[in-house]
């Protein structure tokens, strides 16, 4: 698509990415105010820029607000193209291009408080994320309840939202890396 990128998505499936953006700007807010992030999941949003914790609580003053405000900007306008979207049923999802920087760092914000909520700290436990999905999602197939082993579901719903940002985060990075490589084709020497 000219000036844009399309992803199939139904409307449940913006709904619940809306309402994750829109959650996660929420927990930012405090940090606007003036807040050190308490939660860790907000912490891997505005992480200290230093071991050192002078100079990490200095960076933190002169730099925690303007990132927490860009954060919640664009988790806001992911929200907005998300509800946008109108209609029933699966419909292309359209990322104007102007946008899909924003929309890619708010897919990484969204993936970066999941993860920590499900306690992903490295890529055996992603590893061990998908195979647990797998198993949940083929029991389920087989009339056995997938919530059995858990907590009701709710793993299996995060896991379902880092699995979906993750695979809109990367389809979208490919297509805007593919669109440059073109560009840089018919680019003049």
């Amino acid at each position: 698509m000219d000036g844009g990128y399309e992803a199939a998505l139904d409307e449940a499936e913006r709904d619940v990415l809306s309402s994750a953006a829109r959650g996660v700007a929420q927990m930012l807010a405090p940090v606007v105010e003036g807040e050190s992030p308490q939660d860790g999941a907000v912490a891997r949003l505005v992480p200290d820029a230093s071991d050192d914790d002078e100079v990490a609580a200095e960076f933190r003053r002169l730099t925690q607000d303007d990132v927490a405000r860009g954060k919640i900007d664009g988790l806001d306008r992911f929200a907005d193209l998300l509800d946008g979207s109108e209609g029933h049923g699966t419909l292309p999802w359209v990322v104007p291009e102007t946008d899909a920087q924003v929309v890619a760092t708010a897919l990484t914000d969204i993936r970066l408080v999941v993860a920590d909520r499900l306690e992903l700290a490295s890529d055996v436990d992603v590893e061990e994320l998908h195979a647990r999905l797998d198993r949940s999602l083929r029991a389920e197939e087989e009339g056995v309840d997938p919530t059995v082993d858990d907590d009701g579901g709710l793993w299996r719903f995060l896991a379902g939202v880092f699995v979906t940002t993750g695979w809109l985060q990367e389809s979208l990075v490919d297509a805007m890396l593919a669109r440059l490589r073109g560009a840089g084709d018919h680019a003049a020497p």
